[in-house]
């Protein structure tokens, strides 16, 4: 199913690396994704990495021990943040992210290349220290959740946008509480300037199965969203709607045929 587009590399996306950016999430059954690709084929280019068409990423979240990330999530702070280390398989680098939401709804994303490709190893001193310039008032921060998933890259460079699409979405928290969201993916439309008018809403307002939350805009955190799933105690304050929609979704997707991308097919 992707062998139809035209590939790019990452230098050549650096122009829309967007790392300040409007983000639009959508979360639909993965059987949708093959029927989607076919409608960006002539819209877009998939990244390549290494010869990679898709990229395996490795997370560990941090928070505070009052779950400060979490919480401010969950009551629905317009200025938040999410703290990671992400390690991105295809290329076996490794960043420190901060992840920070403003008020008016702008993402800007803060990274620290790690100098070696080790997920496991405790903050450094000058990643602590790199944190704390962003985040002054935060405490001392500790692994809270572990994450993975399989990620396509498109570029849409007419409109210097770019779309993302996660599947195979696993999570376990310190606890070693797992969850996943199989049979589900979550594409993410990052613009320079927020818009509806795109190709890609085209595509989903489209589709013969919307239906719910299926394929609309969805204000959902993979972050505060596997804490959630992980352990069924934590308080969901405003994200009890989101939860249901979740759960609505992942009955749906499981009612259909299991989609089958294949790179090469």
């Amino acid at each position: 199913m992707l062998k139809g587009f035209k590939t790019t590399t990452l230098d050549a996306m650096a122009d829309i690396a967007l790392l300040k950016r409007f983000d639009s999430k959508f979360v639909v059954p993965s059987s949708w994704i093959p029927t989607i690709l076919s409608g960006l084929e002539s819209e877009c280019q998939l990244l390549e990495t290494c010869g990679n068409l898709h990229t395996l990423y490795n997370n560990i979240y941090f928070d505070d021990p009052a779950n400060v990330c979490l919480e401010d999530h969950l009551r629905g702070k317009g200025h938040r943040f999410k703290v990671r280390l992400r390690r991105y398989s295809s290329t076996s680098l490794v960043f420190l992210e901060v992840k920070e939401r403003l008020h008016n709804g702008r993402t800007v994303k803060h990274r620290l290349q790690r100098s070696g490709d080790s997920l496991d190893s405790d903050l450094s001193a000058a990643e602590q220290a790199f944190i704390a310039k962003i985040l002054p008032h935060m405490h001392p921060l500790t692994p809270s959740l572990i994450s993975s998933f399989d990620r396509i890259t498109l570029a849409n460079f007419t409109r210097g946008e770019r779309i993302t699409i996660d599947r195979e979405l696993k999570f376990e928290d310190t606890a070693g509480r797992a969850s996943s969201l199989e049979g589900l993916s979550i594409i993410e439309l990052k613009q320079p300037r927020k818009s509806r008018n795109t190709p890609l809403h085209d595509l989903l307002r489209s589709h013969p199965d919307r239906r719910g939350m299926l394929g609309r805009t969805m204000g959902v955190s993979k972050y505060a969203m596997a804490r959630l799933r992980c352990n069924p105690t934590l308080q969901t304050r405003t994200y009890g709607a989101t939860l249901r929609h979740l759960e609505r979704a992942l009955i749906c997707a499981h009612s259909d045929a299991p989609a089958h991308l294949d790179a090469h097919a």
